[in-house]
């Protein structure tokens, strides 16, 4: 006997209505709940002060009445996954801990480095593993891996220079793994050995 499937969740589609119709309504994914659920009436997310702004499945008299049931597969999966990383994004966006730009050592080495640009030094060093389990979202780390950095604009990329470093000096792109391991173990005068003095300086500022 084949078991039935669960539906991750419902959704509707009125886009052959007016916006503004009486029975148009936004969906919204829920972690934790399901795929997608039907704002209650005269709510909307962002505004409302509505504890529950949303459907749960048990309320299916209240379901709008062309909702369907969404089943598991590839292309649902997908987009769960994409919602979940858009998801971690805004949560790490509002952590303090967590808003530091990620660079990604180098492409064979596995060594991400968290780097403050308002401070100009390390924020910390972590694998892939660690990062994630520090709190880092999935996407951020993504991106390090195929573009060199979780930036949006480039900053950090394969193809970046470098960094100032604390106003020292110049610390290249190739040596910020190896100098971000040395400041974080307070080693800070080896780690000023990588940096280069500024043009039209002679040497770096170590004080």
């Amino acid at each position: 006997m084949t078991t039935p499937l669960t539906p991750v969740g419902y959704y509707c589609d009125h886009t052959d209505e007016p916006i503004d119709a009486r029975t148009h309504h936004d969906w919204e994914f829920v972690e934790g709940e399901g795929f997608v659920f039907q704002h209650q009436p005269d709510t909307i997310t962002a505004l409302s002060h509505t504890e529950q702004t949303y459907l749960k499945p048990e309320h299916r008299e209240q379901r709008c009445a062309r909702a369907v049931p969404v089943y598991p597969g590839p292309a649902v999966e997908a987009e769960l996954d994409r919602l979940r990383d858009e998801l971690a994004e805004t949560k790490a966006n509002h952590n303090p801990r967590l808003r530091c730009l990620i660079v990604k050592a180098s492409k064979d080495r596995d060594l991400y480095i968290g780097w403050s640009n308002s401070c100009e030094m390390p924020a910390g060093a972590w694998t892939r593993e660690e990062a994630l389990a520090y709190g880092f979202p999935r996407s951020r780390l993504d991106r390090a891996e195929q573009n060199g950095s979780s930036s949006l604009h480039g900053d950090g990329g394969w193809d970046d220079k470098g960094f100032v470093a604390e106003q020292r000096g110049w610390l290249r792109r190739d040596r910020l793994g190896d100098y971000a391991q040395l400041w974080l173990a307070d080693r800070q005068d080896e780690a000023f050995d990588l940096l280069e003095p500024f043009e039209g300086e002679t040497e770096v500022r170590r004080t």
